[in-house]
């Protein structure tokens, strides 16, 4: 490949944050990390009330996605 056409890891990080990468790989972490944080709190909360919590934050973590991201459903 020529060297020309490969830009500079300074170029990519600009173009991945005027494109909105940057937003939606950070969306995506807090999406992991979250899901994550919610299945370890179940058994710690108790069962019925830990379901619960993880239903609510599941469905947060899911209406801040489409809001961020500005779409709906990936259907």
């Amino acid at each position: 490949m020529d060297k020309r056409q490969d830009p500079s890891p300074e170029r990519r990080v600009t173009e991945a944050t005027e494109t909105g990468m940057f937003a939606m790989v950070a969306m995506m972490m807090v999406c992991c990390v979250g899901i994550f944080v919610l299945v370890v709190l179940i058994p710690l909360i108790g069962w019925p009330a830990g379901i619960v919590v993880a239903i609510v934050g599941g469905a947060a973590l899911m209406w801040a996605h489409m809001k961020m991201m500005g779409h709906g459903s990936h259907q």
